[in-house]
């Protein structure tokens, strides 16, 4: 609890009537934020997986050793606690789960919360013909005095739903979003601009048009009680959106208050919904939000940018930027209204296309870096890929190819495969971490119009440059830019990482300052003047190779040199060049492969503090 909470809780302790040992939340989000203490975190949802138990999908992100499961290099994961769930099961059923994302180090835990069973359900039916996910008496009294063992009033189930939970998942919670997507609709309201009169931006939206099949003021209503009760059992923790998909969605939520009368201000329902979040949780799919096409009246028809860099800046940047902008809007800019955190909680594109979807491994995979470092560039502050592993049928559609893994097998003994997608959000991952967004270091790069990327920086002040050539053609990633980076010494050494880095292990060492960019982001961490005993990069031969292959290089200065053959997950094979000292001349290496299984190697040479990773093919003939 930060020191302002704790006093404004002390206050509230002494000056209220005390009826039950918990003083009700004293503040609202239009008068206090919520200190965000955790660094930049990227997961992914949970899905559901036969044979597969939540905490074995989570150790799919993080790793756990003792599963034997490297993971991505993720930190935070994304479940759910569904009312109908506990109220069948018990509300203690995914306590050690929820105990276990903690112990393998995910923060922030981000938990969607709703959906009652037909027991505690609203029976009016907002829309004719459709449940509504709303819970029966919401609006009775959230509180009570403590005559039924809570603090809350039992009769007002939501709120007894929410305690219930906070008091039993509450250390392991962060950030709490209030339902999922509640604003999924077919309804061309929700897209249309504010100049037309039918738009959400000027009405509020129908009960049919949303997937929770309610008005608009009962998921406000959602929000306050949300916000009252878990603030109250739980201070440090955020209030968020559901996920919602719509800037539109979110103006109605700032215009409108609580009161199921029309969302008018009144002694009894006095703030509107910014009051009630402290965290905009919004979802994002570029391929299906009409960003990467545009209506052309000369050719009768469609003009499309399918490509990651038009995915990114034209939705999935296009998004935020307009959601940001409707809260400026509505005064929340740190002034009149604290500024509200972001962050995403379902975002990808397919890795095969459908129909005029964009689709291809190497827009995802790029897609995904670029999301990643888009992001903390832009202060959102954790994104969640849809989804851990593919589901693999090409009937299901074009959200069965959004996994960090290929399809899974029966169980967690069985082997698993990282997609493209995983692999680059896994060197991703690993070579940022510990690292921030450095706005003064990447402003002063200069960077033309194609090209792109941020500049990261450490505690020791170290940078981690990322960059790349911007995309440009329809259903093309190819893209080449050759620039200088004038802040880095000419004299100096640059070690460039690739998007597979993370599974190979090559990086590189380019001598100066002028780097080769591609359509695929690429890292590059400056190491200072270093003399180079490798001017041209080692070569093998054959490759693949059957029975053996040819290890050469020529060596510059004198140098100790040392190579050594890995399997692709680390283990050391063989060494093949002992370490000595060499003078500068001609070598070269005869490596034996008979008795290695067919597979992608790893030859890691060495020579002073210049290394070299090339992956090495073994194929019997």
């Amino acid at each position: 609890m930060n020191h302002y909470t704790r006093a404004l809780a002390l206050i509230c302790f002494f000056f209220t009537p005390f009826t039950y040992p918990f003083a009700q939340v004293p503040y609202t989000a239009n008068t206090h934020t919520t200190t965000y203490n955790f660094p930049f975190a990227a997961g992914a949802n949970l899905g559901v997986y036969p044979g597969w138990s939540d905490e074995n999908l989570a150790a799919l992100i993080t790793g756990d050793a003792q599963l034997g499961l490297d993971g991505v290099g993720g930190t935070t994961v994304r479940p759910a606690l569904p009312m109908h769930f506990l109220e069948q099961w018990g509300y203690d059923i995914r306590k050690n789960a929820f105990a276990y994302y903690r112990n393998i180090g995910m923060k922030p835990i981000v938990a969607f919360v709703g959906y009652p069973d037909d027991a505690h359900r609203e029976p009016t039916q907002f829309c004719p013909g459709s449940k509504t996910e709303m819970f029966k008496n919401m609006y009775a009294p959230i509180w009570d005095d403590g005559a039924n063992g809570t603090p809350v009033n039992d009769t007002n189930y939501y709120a007894l739903y929410l305690w219930k939970i906070a008091e039993t998942y509450g250390d392991y919670i962060d950030i709490w979003e209030i339902t999922n997507e509640p604003d999924l609709t077919g309804s061309p309201a929700a897209y249309l601009g504010p100049d037309k009169d039918d738009s959400w931006w000027n009405r509020d939206p129908e009960p049919c048009e949303l997937a929770i099949k309610a008005p608009i003021q009962y998921y406000i209503r959602m929000l306050r009680i949300a916000y009252e009760v878990i603030k109250t059992a739980q201070p440090d923790d955020f209030i968020a959106t559901g996920g919602i998909g719509y800037p539109s969605f979110l103006d109605a939520i700032l215009r409108n208050t609580d009161n199921p009368d029309q969302g008018k201000s009144s002694p009894e329902y006095p703030l509107k919904g910014g009051a009630y979040f402290d965290v905009l949780s919004f979802h994002t799919y570029p391929h299906i939000d009409n960003s990467m096409r545009q209506w052309s009246d000369a050719i009768g028809g469609f003009v499309y940018s399918r490509h990651s860099d038009k995915a990114v800046d034209n939705g999935y940047l296009k998004n935020y930027h307009d959601f940001r902008q409707v809260l400026e809007n509505h005064h929340f800019t740190g002034t009149l209204f604290p500024k509200k955190h972001f962050i995403v909680t379902e975002t990808n594109i397919p890795r095969k296309s459908f129909g005029e979807y964009i689709g291809s491994d190497e827009a995802q995979r790029n897609y995904t870096m670029k999301v990643l470092l888009k992001s903390m560039a832009h202060d959102i502050h954790a994104v969640h890929f849809f989804t851990i592993a593919e589901e693999g049928s090409y009937f299901s559609g074009e959200f069965s190819y959004m996994g960090l893994y290929q399809k899974l097998g029966a169980s967690p003994s069985q082997p698993v495969q990282l997609t493209e997608q995983g692999i680059a959000f896994k060197t991703t991952t690993q070579l940022t971490k510990g690292y921030i967004f450095d706005a003064d270091a990447t402003a002063a790069l200069n960077l033309p119009p194609d090209a792109d990327g941020i500049v990261l920086k450490n505690q020791l002040g170290k940078r981690l440059y990322a960059l790349w050539a911007k995309t440009h053609q329809d259903r093309n990633e190819q893209a080449q830019k050759t620039l200088t980076l004038t802040g880095e010494d000419p004299h100096n050494v640059l070690v460039q990482y690739d998007w597979n880095y993370s599974v190979t292990g090559q990086a590189d060492s380019i001598p100066g300052n002028v780097i080769t960019l591609t359509g695929t982001p690429r890292f590059f961490r400056p190491i200072g003047q270093v003399k180079l005993a490798f001017e041209i990069r080692p070569i093998l031969f054959p490759n693949p190779a059957d029975v053996a292959f040819e290890l050469s290089y020529n060596l510059f200065d004198d140098a100790p040199v040392s190579a050594d053959l890995y399997d692709i997950v680390g283990h050391h094979i063989k060494n093949v060049v002992p370490k000595s000292n060499q003078i500068p001349g001609h070598y070269s290496y005869n490596v034996n492969t008979e008795t290695l299984t067919t597979g992608i190697y790893i030859l890691k040479i060495q020579a002073r503090k210049q290394r070299i990773a090339i992956p090495v093919l073994v194929q019997h003939y």
